[in-house]
């Protein structure tokens, strides 16, 4: 074989084993390519679930206060001023200032993704419409009027900082209570174990509203067997009087917590 025939043959291999190599090197360009856009779709799919998580929760707890509320009311209908109705107004309103901060702390997390950003308002919008339609059938007082306004925000996507509604003057002599702050840790456990599972892969479904409702109805049944327990009702004959009790602040606070008090030895 001539000189000129060896050279064309080792040009025609360097030329073959160059196109494999731009194949490898596509193939492997392709599959990262495709891993990358894998990792992002989990960590939205993720991130989704963790946005419904929040919102959800977070209307849940409203709705379950407004229910439980509304067995206070029923139960103290004759004592409107009663410390328990107070509690559990303020009880109401410590809530949208917490649900303030959540719904603020959501949007500073996810403005930056229009992706996100789009999918939290859309949620919102469908947690929103169910907060509405529970708000319109409550008593027309000061607490609605706070959740038509806590409403109206939450449509606007109107958080601040700085946004906080005033409780109401109890009249009680409150006590440092350390259950109260175990709760209160016991409840970020929760969340926090929650969150986890979700960025372990678990989806969140969507409660619908019929079950949303349903859960709250629950609160209100265990509300008035607690209302009914330590706070019993006297029949004077013309109508039903709650019987007095001296209880201070703390007391009180465990009963709208769910809690029977012990009686007296």
């Amino acid at each position: 074989m001539s000189y000129i025939n060896k050279g064309q043959n080792n040009i025609g291999n360097n030329v073959q084993n160059n196109n494999n190599s731009n194949k490898n090197v596509n193939s492997n360009k392709n599959g990262y390519g495709e891993n990358q856009q894998q990792i992002y779709y989990q960590s939205q799919i993720q991130q989704q679930s963790e946005i419904r998580y929040y919102v959800y929760q977070d209307l849940q707890n409203i709705i379950n206060l407004i229910y439980s509320r509304n067995a206070v009311l029923e139960h103290f209908k004759n004592d409107p001023n009663h410390p328990m109705v107070t509690l559990i107004n303020n009880k109401m309103l410590l809530q949208l200032n917490l649900s303030n901060t959540i719904q603020l702390d959501q949007t500073q997390q996810y403005q930056r993704d229009s992706n996100l950003f789009d999918f939290l308002k859309q949620e919102r919008m469908n947690a929103n419409r169910i907060l509405k339609n529970v708000i319109f059938n409550q008593k027309k007082d000061s607490i609605q009027t706070a959740l038509i306004e806590y409403s109206n925000d939450y449509q606007n996507g109107n958080f601040k900082l700085n946004k906080q509604y005033k409780l109401q003057e109890t009249g009680l002599v409150a006590k440092f209570d350390e259950s109260v702050l175990s709760k209160i840790l016991s409840s970020i456990q929760n969340v926090d174990y929650k969150i986890n599972q979700l960025r372990n892969g678990q989806i969140y479904d969507v409660p619908k509203e019929l079950d949303i409702i349903k859960k709250a109805e629950n609160y209100q049944i265990q509300a008035k067997q607690l209302l009914q327990i330590n706070f019993h009702l006297i029949n004077t004959g013309e109508k039903s009087m709650v019987q007095p009790q001296n209880l201070n602040q703390n007391q009180y606070t465990n009963i709208a917590n769910g809690k029977v008090l012990k009686p007296k030895p």
